[in-house]
Parts: structure tokens; sequence; C-alpha cells
């Protein structure tokens, strides 16, 4: 059997001038073409890295809504919940559009709707509106809360309002029972995005002034959906409570929380307690489940 040698691959050659001078200018030539490489290999630029991909939006919160049905489920009592972050734009709900009475939740709206009347006739709150509305919801008197409602035109105007307001779902209460209003945990969460947000609702100032008096509540109306936030944090917030009979308490508790990465609008309503302090345990446990479940990752 023949072997083949293998055939070397051939090395180029510089195939060098006989005469003296053309071999000084070839030699030069090839001097300048080597130096152009250097300059070219160092000044070469590197390839671009590839760009970082755009920062994902963090995730859902995982299983909210699961937690939320399983542990109201599991309380003595009847319960809706709304929440809506408005870090991610996410909104998570239980029986959010279940109607409850109302109770003292409705004086938000009462408050937004006088906030309303007063720029829509283009002058300042008077010092009697002043002190209704920071009696109404600082310390939740039902005597403020009625005057103004009737000043407002009752349940007609309000209605009215609620059309305005884009709060498809609640129907004011008849004649002068403004604690009656059918609302939704839904709605409620509309309700606070015009106090929370840039709205056609009110102007800035009307939303810091209703923002301001639920930030500072009196201390014996601080609980419900403040329950879980805690020192640096804001908590704009209205209770409401009402004895219904067989159906025991309704309790319940709505607002807008802001601080240590998270910012949310929430709404819990709950009928069916057999005592208030029962009803406020619930909103409290519901409370504590949104602040640990949209913590920042």
């Amino acid at each position: 059997m023949t072997l083949l040698t293998p055939v070397r691959p051939r090395t180029a050659e510089i195939v060098w001038p006989r005469r003296t001078g053309d071999r000084i200018r070839l030699a030069v030539a090839v001097l300048v073409t080597l130096a152009a490489l250097v300059v070219l290999s160092v000044t070469r630029p590197s390839a671009p890295e590839a760009s970082a991909p755009p920062p994902q939006a963090p995730p859902a919160a995982p299983g909210l809504e699961a937690q939320l049905r399983t542990y109201l489920q599991g309380r003595p009592t009847t319960g809706a919940v709304e929440v809506r972050d408005l870090v991610t734009g996410r909104q998570f709900g239980y029986r959010a559009d279940k109607a409850y009475d109302s109770a003292s939740v409705i004086k938000v709206a009462i408050m937004a709707a006088t906030l309303r009347r007063q720029e829509q006739a283009g002058r300042a709150l008077t010092t009697s509106e002043k002190s209704l509305l920071g009696r109404m919801i600082r310390d939740s008197d039902n005597g403020a809360a009625s005057t103004l409602w009737n000043r407002l035109g009752r349940g007609t105007a309000l209605d009215q309002f609620f059309t305005d307001a884009q709060m498809t779902h609640t129907t004011a209460g008849p004649k002068g029972y403004w604690g009656l209003t059918r609302v939704t945990a839904a709605d409620q969460v509309v309700l606070m995005a015009h106090l929370a947000r840039p709205s056609n609702l009110l102007t800035e100032a009307g939303r810091a002034y209703a923002r301001t008096l639920m930030a500072s509540v009196d201390h014996t109306q601080d609980w419900g959906i403040s329950a879980g936030p805690g020192h640096g944090v804001t908590v704009e917030l209205k209770n409401g409570w009402l004895p219904r009979g067989r159906h025991g308490w309704a309790v319940h508790s709505v607002g807008h929380v802001q601080g240590a990465g998270r910012d949310y609008l929430i709404a819990v309503l709950t009928l069916d307690n057999t005592t208030e302090s029962k009803g406020i345990a619930t909103v409290e446990g519901v409370s504590k489940i949104v602040w640990r479940g949209l913590a920042p990752a």
C-alpha cells in the first residue's frame, strides 16, 4: 500500500526585486502596511455589548386574590375586597361588585360632592363647610354628614355625582338615609382613585383637601386599612360600621396607603359580623394580607 506524504501548506513568500532601489521602496511599503495594521488593531472599536433588557414590571403579588378568598371564606362573615396597585397598575379583588349598605364610608362621597359643588361654583369653601367636612371625616360625625347631604340635595344630587364619578354600581340611600347607600368595593376604589390621582372630577386643591382630612382622622377612627403599615407610611382612610339586624354588623374600611415602596387604593366591605370588634378584626386581617402581598421585590 502506498503511503501518501501529506503536503505541507506553502507559506506566503515575498519576492524581492533584484535592483537595490526597488528593494528599498518595497521594504518601505511593507513597513508602512505593517504599521497601519498595528494601528488598526489598537484603535478598532470592540463590538458593542448587547443592550440590557428593559426592566420588567414587578410580578403580580403571588396568589394575593387566592389568599384573600381563602381568608374571607374562613371567617364568620361576608366580605368583599378591591385593591388597585398604583405602582404596577394591577388590580386584585374578591366579590368586588357585591353591594353593601355603606354605613359611614359614604362620607367620602359626600365630601367629594361638596368639594365638587364648591369648585363648580368658583368659590372657596365657607367656614361652615370646612367645619362640617372636618367633623364628618375626622370624627365621623353623623349630624355633619346629614347637614351636608341635605345641602347637596340628598339622594338625587348624590346619584348625579356617582354618575359623574363613574361609580356605576352605587345608589344613594332613600330620603335622608345616607348610611343605606348601596356601595361596592370596586366603586369605592374608583372614588379613591379620583382623590389620589389627577381627575376631571376635582382640582388638585380639592383632592389635597380631601386627602388631608382622611390622613388625620381621630385616633378612635384609626383602624381598618391602617393595620399592617408601619411608621412613615401615609394612610388616608374612612371607616364605617352599622348594626344590620339579623345580618349582624356591617364593618367597612376604604382608603389610600402610600409608603415603604407601596402605593395602593383599597376597599374592604364586610357584613354578618357577630360583633363590631370581630368585623374590625376581619377588615384588619385583609389589610395585613394586602400590605404583605404588595411588598416590593
